[in-house]
């Protein structure tokens, strides 16, 4: 299976709009409890315990995942071993720590809309350094995604705001 860099950001950018319906069809809880909720445990836990926690359980389950389908290839050079400790700390734990805690700084739905422009940089770039060709589809795509992202976020509530500056 292949996937290119800019539809591979869009689909993780998507999880903004697909936690709170999962959280709806399991818990059965009103969609903005979920977000609500979801956000003032990561408000109130430290970052670091946070980031270690994610890691742990991200580790865990796709070791699982890797030992039951068989694809555990143990058979690596040892400076391979290196490389990947080295990524994992300093290009993946390190940075997500410290966006956790500036995530910590600013308000749940300015941290959700600049975590999602990911997909957009990720779209740009992709285009940029790897010549992904854009097309109508990624386009279209890519503009529906980021939209839902924003309602789904701000609620629309940047125009509310607006009709009732007009309105007085």
């Amino acid at each position: 299976m292949y996937t290119t860099p800019s539809k591979n950001t869009f689909i993780t950018a998507a999880n903004v709009v697909i936690v709170p319906f999962i959280g709806y069809i399991i818990y059965k809880r009103k969609i903005d409890k979920l977000g609500l909720i979801s956000s003032l445990v990561a408000k109130k836990e430290n970052p670091i315990v946070l980031t270690d926690v994610q890691f742990c359980v991200a580790f865990s389950l796709l070791f699982v995942i890797q030992f039951i389908s068989k694809e555990m290839d143990m058979n690596v050079r040892s400076d391979t071993y290196i490389r990947v400790i080295y990524l994992c700390i300093f290009y993946t734990a390190v940075c997500f720590l410290i966006q956790t805690v500036c995530q910590k700084m600013v308000t749940e739905t300015k941290a959700a809309i600049i975590l999602s422009t990911e997909s957009f940089f990720g779209t740009i770039l992709s285009v940029i350094i790897f010549k992904e060709l854009i097309t109508l589809k990624l386009i279209l795509g890519c503009l529906l995604i980021f939209l839902a992202i924003i309602v789904s976020e701000t609620k629309l509530a940047f125009i509310k705001k607006k009709v009732e500056i007009v309105e007085e």
